[in-house]
């Protein structure tokens, strides 16, 4: 698949910029939800839901200060949700493995 430079220079802009805001919200809601009686509780929709309004939002200003339409760009937003949805299993190995998330 062949990516654009604006939508890689918008994917390196997330991961310095909002990433590890993101992926400190997933540590957090796990631990969270490690912590809730009977067992761990995720629910995803909600999970993702929250995770992929931010990014749409993200998205949206960043197109906006560039004049780009997010059509454009939605290889950009595949490609953060699935580092997201890595590192959110990263951080699921971690925990339960006892080590922190890095």
């Amino acid at each position: 698949m062949k990516v654009s430079r604006t939508e890689k220079e918008l994917f390196e802009e997330f991961r310095g910029t909002e990433e590890p805001d993101v992926a400190g919200q997933m540590q957090q809601y796990f631990v969270q939800a490690k912590g809730q009686p009977g067992g761990i509780k995720i629910d995803n929709r909600e999970l993702w839901s929250k995770i992929e309004k931010k990014i749409d939002s993200w998205l949206a200003d960043a197109c906006a200060e560039r004049r780009l339409k997010m059509d454009h760009v939605s290889r950009a937003r595949d490609a953060i949700m699935h580092r997201l949805r890595s590192l959110f299993a990263t951080t699921i190995r971690d925990e339960l493995g006892g080590r922190r998330a890095s």
